[in-house]
């Protein structure tokens, strides 16, 4: 066994397989065998030779196979590549912070403003569909660029499809109709529309 696993791991036979790919056949084999020989131990001695010929062998000399299997040089290799690319972002890695920042800060705004429209449509002081906005921006004097305005548009599932109800199949003008399936009261949703 461990000659065949030798002739792998070196490349000598299946040359089509990467050496990354061979060091992580001999991790995952490795593993299994060392697992399967642990059980093995554990079972009375008559089972122990019932099961030993369906069980993967374990390597004699795992050590010098690991060795042959050089996954020390590719884990070295696949640090110093992340390292590289790595290196090739930490020039940028502040104006991406930032510009992270800003986005992360948009959505939470965004998150507000659609929350605070949900309490409206549900404390009854506005109906479905509802249009609201989002402003952004806007002080030019200090540098930024001219406001934003974001509008939207809060239906539920039910109003939607009432509201586009020629637009739907017949099975589902149906299912709309008799409020069923997807348009149940109970599977009736708030669905946020950018106008």
């Amino acid at each position: 066994m461990d000659t065949h696993l030798a002739l792998y791991l070196t490349g000598q036979i299946v040359e089509a397989d990467t050496q990354t790919h061979r060091a992580t056949f001999w991790r995952l084999y490795r593993g299994c065998s060392r697992q399967l020989k642990r059980w093995l131990r554990t079972l009375p001695l008559e089972q122990q030779a019932i099961y030993t010929p369906f069980v993967l062998p374990y390597p004699a000399d795992a050590s010098e196979l690991t060795q042959l299997s050089e996954q020390q040089r590719l884990a070295t290799e696949q640090q110093e590549r992340r390292k590289a690319d790595t290196d090739a972002l930490m020039p940028f890695y502040a104006d991406l912070r930032t510009h992270g920042h800003l986005r992360y800060n948009l959505v939470l705004r965004l998150w507000k403003a659609y929350q605070l429209a949900l309490k409206r449509v549900e404390a009854g002081q506005a109906e479905l569909p509802l249009i609201f906005a989002l402003t952004e921006g806007g002080h030019e004097h200090i540098g930024q660029e001219p406001p934003v305005r974001w509008i939207f548009k809060l239906w539920d599932r039910q109003k939607l499809a009432t509201h586009y109800l020629e637009a739907l199949s017949p099975a589902r003008q149906r299912s709309m109709k008799h409020r069923q399936g997807a348009y149940s009261d109970e599977r009736n949703t708030y669905l946020l529309v950018s106008v």
